[in-house]
């Protein structure tokens, strides 16, 4: 998964990558994480920035998958 992870950073450097993950810590190096819930953006920023906010779904979700 680690190899994966810094194959497609490096080969899509210059790109724009669309990434859907269900363990969180894989987009935590990440641009921009867009939190959705059926089809609606429930928020979207740079990861540290949702990190940062108490009440972010984005943060909740890093908590519980630790």
């Amino acid at each position: 998964e680690s190899i994966l992870q810094k194959v497609v950073m490096t080969a899509f450097a210059d790109r724009t990558v669309v990434t859907i993950a269900h363990r969180v810590h894989t987009i935590l190096n990440a641009d921009l994480v867009i939190v959705m819930k059926r089809g609606i953006i429930l928020e979207y920023d740079k990861p540290q920035a949702l990190l940062d906010a108490e009440d972010s779904v984005f943060a909740s979700f890093v908590r519980a998958d630790k």
